[in-house]
């Protein structure tokens, strides 16, 4: 089941330069068409194991996954900063 986090989702609907700029950072990691929609899934699948309570699927959230929300939200601080 396809699943898309709210905020996720209103960050691809505004196309923000900080969502542009997230898009070609992780297209810089890995050229691939397919990079932009494995990740939302990857972050997707992150937030249910989060909202899951069971002890088991809180041990298998991979902590050092860095989801498209939070690179997209350093990535827009970067840009207020400057």
């Amino acid at each position: 089941e396809n699943y898309i986090r709210p905020v996720v989702l209103e960050m691809i609907i505004s196309n923000s330069d900080a969502f542009l700029m997230t898009k070609n950072e992780l297209s810089k990691e890995r050229p691939d068409p397919n990079i932009i929609s494995e990740t939302l899934e990857k972050d997707a699948t992150k937030a249910k194991k989060l909202n899951d309570t069971s002890k088991d699927a809180f041990e298998k959230i991979d902590r050092s996954a860095e989801t498209i929300a939070d690179r997209h939200a350093a990535l827009e601080k970067n840009m207020l900063q400057k």
